[in-house]
């Protein structure tokens, strides 16, 4: 029986590659994506017979006769306080959704800054080593250039001094 050669498991956290970075990011927003729909329909659902309740107590508020004046208006009073506390839990789904939604984009423009601060970063060291590289390499041409002048210079003296 042959022995596999794996590579030896190891505990340090790979870096993956910015495609693989894209794809975890991509797939995060997919799945918050589909959490906030399913939210949305729950909460939408939940309003819906909230709003079917009031609609059925209003029209027994209606349809109730040889009740007192006195107890129609107790329960039409129930039915504001029921529609008070809808609207109210609806401003709080609706507050609630905006801070989770700020705190998101919060947190993805501190990361897009990280991200563009560190690019600037390299650019500058890239530059930085290019600048130093270009006046090497400046520096290496003019003495060559020497050198030739001097070389030619030489056999010109040599040449002058043959014919004398």
């Amino acid at each position: 029986m042959r022995a596999s050669k794996l590579p030896p498991p190891t505990d340090s956290p790979r870096d993956p590659s910015p495609s693989a970075n894209l794809a975890l990011v991509m797939g995060e927003q997919k799945l918050k994506s589909a959490l906030m729909e399913h939210q949305r329909r729950r909460w939408r659902s939940q309003e819906q017979e909230g709003a079917l309740r009031l609609q059925h107590k209003e029209k027994e508020v209606e349809s109730m006769k040889g009740y007192s004046e006195q107890q129609i208006s107790a329960l039409k009073e129930e039915i504001c306080r029921s529609y008070d506390d809808q609207l109210a839990r609806v401003a709080e789904m609706v507050e609630h959704k905006l801070n989770q939604t700020m705190e998101e984009l919060k947190k993805l423009l501190a990361e897009e800054q990280a991200t563009r601060l560190k690019a600037e970063k390299i650019s500058q060291e890239v530059t930085k080593r290019s600048d130093t590289e270009i006046k090497r390499l400046k520096a290496s041409l003019g003495r060559a250039q020497k050198d030739a002048e001097e070389f030619r210079m030489r056999a010109e003296n040599k040449k002058s001094c043959v014919f004398l």
